[in-house]
């Protein structure tokens, strides 16, 4: 398990850039986020809080992990609130596809 929650990736041939000094935020099949290891008690909790977060941590870049059986609408409004939050270096993190 990383980031808090257990996701089971999408598998994809390319990788995400790697970003050092970035923070993972972890979207579950069910829509629970994750913001590091620590889970976030709503989406919206998470969306009025991430701003703070940010200024206070001042993050190079997000990874976020969506489980490939999320809703998509959760992992867009998750990374709508990465950029809403001044982040401009995101990567959607997958799993290395079988040749």
């Amino acid at each position: 398990m990383q980031g808090g929650i257990t996701v089971q990736l999408p598998r994809a041939a390319s990788r995400p850039v790697h970003v050092p000094d970035a923070i993972t935020v972890t979207v579950d099949r069910n829509g629970a986020v994750a913001v590091g290891s620590n889970r976030v008690e709503s989406l919206e909790t998470f969306r009025n809080s991430f701003g703070v977060f940010v200024q206070a941590r001042h993050p190079a870049g997000v990874y976020i992990r969506g489980d490939e059986h999320a809703r998509f609408g959760d992992v867009v409004r998750v990374l709508d609130t990465v950029r809403a939050a001044g982040i401009t270096k995101a990567s959607i993190v997958t799993e290395a596809a079988s040749p």
